[in-house]
Parts: C-alpha cells; sequence; structure tokens
C-alpha cells in the first residue's frame, strides 16, 4: 500500500468517524 493510498483511507476513516459523531449527538 502505497503513502497515498494510505491518506484515502485515512481521510474517509476519519470523515466516517466525524458522521458517526454528529449521529449520536443528535
Amino acid at each position: 500500500m502505497n503513502k497515498s493510498t494510505l491518506a484515502i483511507v485515512v481521510s474517509i476513516i476519519a470523515s466516517a468517524s466525524v458522521h458517526a459523531a454528529e449521529v449520536y449527538n443528535k
């Protein structure tokens, strides 16, 4: 896995985490 792919995966996980936090806070 190269660094660009890893960066994409990390950004997807981060955005999913933020979305989950918003859902749980409602």
